[in-house]
């Protein structure tokens, strides 16, 4: 075995551990390990939509719509149409 394969293995530990932690610590909230990073984008971007949340994320828009409309339901997050656009949800 190579050393980059250990430093890959101990990367993919980490992140599982991590997975862990954050759906432990986010479950009493009624909220999912894989949606603190979409509450966190929104929160650092104000107005943010759904689009630019999958490009920052590399997430396809299906996964993205599934996490915000989950975090809508539950009251963390607020989708307000576009001025210019009313297709468009700001977040």
């Amino acid at each position: 075995m190579t050393q980059r394969f250990f430093v890959l293995k101990n990367c993919s530990m980490l992140y599982r551990q991590a997975q862990i932690y954050y759906s432990q610590r986010f479950e009493p909230m009624g909220l999912g390990s894989g949606q603190h990073y979409f509450l966190g984008e929104i929160g650092r971007r104000p107005g943010v939509t759904m689009a630019e949340l999958a490009v920052l994320g590399c997430y396809d828009s299906g996964t993205v719509t599934r996490a915000v409309s989950k975090m809508c339901q539950n009251g963390f997050v607020e989708a307000r149409p576009d001025a210019s656009d009313k297709r468009i949800k700001r977040l």
